[in-house]
């Protein structure tokens, strides 16, 4: 993922077109239901809407000026070229991101995060690893917690006040409430059923398919950069 994040950063129309076959046949593999992820990402689809609107109407005036008797033909196009390459590139980077929590339990990424902090020094490893999983199984819950939130406003007639620092105010706190709501609910849980650091994790082991899937990437990787 950190590769592919790097890479993407910096990758022209060919270099994408290589990661998105490399990361769309990953997709495919893992079975990811494609038309519910399309639904539940359509805010992601809007704020791509506006980086691309954002990127392809930001004309540099000054260089446009000297370039010529008809200096603003070209320029638009290039604008146009940056904003289809920016949003590609955030696309690339939330479809990893799919792939990778799709085809990854909480056991396995917190068992993966442990084997990668355990040569550090005075890094509580298992601790660490704990909280980011918790963190990665509670944004489906954080985003659940935001439309409930947005519901219960438009059902109070919290949306049609004017002023938009209240309206923002009374979003945050409630939907801060009922975050640490169900994080106090859920530590609770823990400390009932009796969770202690010392758990015995499932054992990580590469298979054929996981080494063919890293060549590829190191291969494709090495292309963009060199």
């Amino acid at each position: 993922m950190v590769m592919i994040g790097l890479a993407g950063s910096r990758a022209m129309f060919l270099d994408l077109s290589g990661w998105s076959m490399l990361v769309g046949s990953a997709l495919i593999v893992s079975r990811v239901p494609l038309g519910s992820t399309v639904k539940q990402l359509r805010i992601f689809f809007l704020f791509l809407v506006f980086v691309f609107l954002a990127r392809a109407l930001s004309l540099d005036f000054g260089k446009a000026a000297s370039a010529g008797p008809l200096p603003y033909l070209s320029a638009p196009r290039e604008a146009v070229v940056d904003g289809v390459l920016v949003c590609w590139r955030l696309v690339l980077v939330a479809m990893t991101g799919l792939a990778f929590t799709s085809t990854c339990s909480f056991a396995q990424i917190k068992a993966g995060l442990q084997w990668y902090l355990a040569p550090l020094p005075l890094v509580p490893e298992k601790r660490i690893a704990t909280m980011i999983g918790l963190i990665l199984r509670f944004i489906p819950r954080i985003i659940h917690q935001a439309s409930e939130t947005t519901q219960a406003h438009k059902a109070r007639c919290i949306d049609n006040r004017k002023n938009p620092l209240y309206r923002l105010k009374t979003f945050v706190f409630s939907l801060a409430r009922g975050i640490f709501r169900d994080a106090d609910r859920l530590a609770l849980a823990m400390a009932a059923r009796g969770y202690q650091e010392g758990r015995t994790d499932p054992h990580l082991a590469a298979t054929t398919q996981d080494r063919f899937v890293l060549t590829a990437v190191f291969v494709v990787f090495g292309l963009t950069f060199f």
